[in-house]
């Protein structure tokens, strides 16, 4: 059994301005400890994550969470990519009333938040900034004893030093929950993604293990008359004009590259 299993998942939004196919017969089992959910924007991800929350229902087709229909958010800790408080109550309010409704012992959140660096306990939350908001955030969902966690931009507003940090965070994390993660930041996916799940127009174009994607290699040719060529095959250009060549590794980005430009055709 996977965490999230959808088959043959469809959603259509009716607009003043016509119909419009956010997701198209989508299949898909999710069964990774973290898993990316990645594609540019309006492909179909925000969509794909409300219905695994129960806020959206799809038009036809069927998913389970965790084995049951969608709803159950008592296993699921959920971080939008923007994340929204009460403005006028303390920090420490906040995580004493989430301590207490989630049944977690409040230490563990000032826990996390210590790790973070966050120590603004006392301010108010509309005092705080861009990233100190994503570090309470973060702190609030890291200690929700749940099966699955999904994070929309977790290292938004961090600077790089804390997203390396966050990052090594969500690695441990994945040990005791399953993690789905969506992001533009493919460095991100890289680090700490089993599987990416790419999502163009609704469908999905590629769903593997980011290990097989990656193991490709690209060459950089530099011929005698200065000309470069970057190609994937060596075997036409092993002659004497040659002057050097180099390995490149392809990234997640090359890749995401290659497949937008492929379905844009």
């Amino acid at each position: 059994m996977g965490y999230i299993e959808a088959k043959e998942l469809k959603k259509v939004y009716r607009t003043i301005y016509g119909r419009v196919v956010a997701l198209d017969d989508i299949t898909l089992n999710i069964n990774s400890r973290i898993t990316a959910l990645i594609g540019p924007n309006g492909a179909g991800k925000t969509t794909f994550i409300k219905i695994v929350l129960g806020l959206v229902r799809p038009t036809s087709g069927s998913i389970r969470v965790l084995g049951e229909k969608p709803g159950y958010r008592n296993r699921i800790a959920y971080l939008p990519e923007k994340p929204n408080f009460p403005r006028n109550i303390k920090v420490r309010d906040l995580v004493n009333f989430v301590a207490e409704v989630k049944k977690i012992p409040k230490e563990e959140i000032y826990n996390y938040l210590s790790e973070l660096n966050m120590y603004a306990w006392e301010r108010k939350i509309g005092a705080l900034s861009a990233g100190m908001l994503q570090k309470l955030a973060l702190s609030l969902v890291m200690t929700a004893n749940t099966d699955l966690i999904i994070l929309d931009e977790p290292t938004a507003n961090l600077d790089p030093i804390w997203r390396a940090r966050v990052l090594k965070m969500l690695n441990k994390k994945s040990h005791d929950s399953a993690i789905l993660l969506s992001t533009h930041i493919l460095e991100n996916v890289e680090k700490i993604a089993s599987r990416v799940v790419f999502i163009i127009n609704g469908k999905i174009i590629m769903d593997k293990d980011i290990a097989e994607i990656l193991k490709e290699k690209k060459y950089r040719i530099r011929m005698k008359d200065g000309t470069e060529i970057i190609t994937e095959s060596l075997n036409e250009y092993v002659r004497e004009d040659v002057k050097d060549i180099n390995v490149m590794r392809k990234t997640l980005g090359d890749v995401f590259e290659e497949v937008a430009e492929m379905v844009s055709e």
